[in-house]
């Protein structure tokens, strides 16, 4: 049997026809996640999935007939594939489904895609971010949010206020916003650079971890932002007025200041236990007095140790035993006392327990040798007179 070239040019069509149409109908049955319907002029239906044949329904129909007019009537008039969405009633339950129509040549080709647990997915995220930016909007702090390109997400009003920007909200580009600022004459200047523009672009391009930056703008206030890497993608940033806060931490420390000052030129050994026994503050008469080491001293050291240091300078008819209960009475009851301590070098201390708040004890010495020696001294020459 002779088979000419046209013959076989057209056998090699039909076949190849055939596999195209094979391997076109076993993807489609794979994806059991749509539903291919091909609508021929006349309007013959082929599901690719039996388990989608629900769709064709008598409470289908009506409304898939309408969507199918209104998709062709847009796809003839701008030539291009209509995408659109439509709820229909599978096996009982409402579902979402993403409709692709294509018009060509009189043929209509419409791919259904069931959505709908992406839908509940997206119904969730919404509710999610709605709470934390109900929450955001309470909090006494600046809040906003960009996203990986930069553009505002959220903002809340405390926001708004520190930097004096109108009521954004969101959906403002990092430019424009710097620009806002720029207008506004409240372009801040960091710590680690003059040109805050540059470092902003900076920071959304290469934060990995969080990162606190003090900013100080034109106006003398000092804002504290801490920048975070937001889950979704881009920055989360808190930012707060922290103008107030330094100076009153400025203040205390210049007060701080002076009574170190003040305890360090006295002539009174200062030195204050905490109710557990340890030395938190003292000053270099403490530390002379009873010859002790400033490193000692600095280290806090328990009062028990601290005794231990200087048992050896008491005068040797002195109970060490009761010198030191005494001692740890006063500081773990914090009672109030006045007692004069003798040394082997004759010297004459006296020390004043005083509690104080906070649950410690001030304990006071003072070097009353010369005193002692003053007030002695008359009764030793009224007794050789005698």
């Amino acid at each position: 049997m002779n088979i000419t070239p046209t013959i076989l040019i057209f056998l090699i069509i039909i076949l190849v026809v055939v596999l195209g149409m094979v391997v076109f109908f076993r993807l489609a049955v794979q994806n059991l996640a749509r539903v291919f319907a091909i609508f021929l002029p006349f309007n013959i239906q082929i599901f690719a999935s039996v388990s989608h044949m629900a769709l064709d329904n008598a409470k289908n129909n009506h409304a898939i007939k309408k969507l199918l007019h209104d998709l062709k009537k847009q796809a003839k008039l701008s030539n291009a594939p209509q995408v659109s969405s439509i709820y229909l009633n599978h096996k009982g339950a409402v579902r979402l489904f993403d409709v692709h129509y294509v018009y060509r040549f009189g043929v209509a080709t419409l791919c259904l895609t069931d959505v709908t647990d992406i839908e509940i997915l997206q119904n969730k995220l919404a509710t999610r971010i709605g709470a934390e930016h109900q929450v955001f909007n309470n909090l006494n702090i600046g809040i906003n949010i960009l996203d990986e390109s930069g553009r505002l997400l959220f903002c809340n009003a405390v926001q708004n206020k520190i930097w004096g920007t109108p009521d954004i909200t969101a959906g403002v580009a990092l430019d424009d916003l710097l620009q806002i600022l720029q207008n506004n004459k409240t372009l801040p200047k960091t710590l680690e650079s003059d040109d805050f523009i540059a470092s902003e672009q900076n920071l959304l391009n290469n934060l990995t971890e969080p990162t606190t930056q003090i900013l100080y703008l034109p106006d003398g206030r000092i804002i504290q932002r801490i920048s975070t890497p937001y889950p979704d993608g881009g920055i989360f940033q808190s930012s707060e007025d922290i103008t107030e806060i330094t100076k009153l931490e400025q203040d205390i420390r210049g007060l701080l200041s002076v009574y170190r000052n003040t305890l360090d030129n006295i002539q009174e050994g200062i030195a204050v236990f905490n109710d557990k026994g340890f030395l938190q503050l003292s000053n270099p008469v403490f530390a002379q007095i009873w010859h002790l080491k400033t490193n000692f001293v600095n280290s806090a050291p328990h009062y028990e140790v601290l005794l231990e240091k200087i048992l050896h300078l008491l005068r040797r008819d002195v109970e060490i035993n009761h010198f030191k209960n005494r001692i740890g009475k006063l500081i773990k009851k914090r009672r109030g006392l006045e007692t004069r301590i003798h040394l082997k070098s004759g010297a004459v201390i006296r020390m004043v327990a005083l509690p104080i708040s906070e649950q410690r004890l001030l304990l006071i010495f003072r070097d009353i040798t010369l005193q002692e020696q003053y007030r002695i001294l008359p009764d030793a020459r009224e007794k050789q007179s005698a």
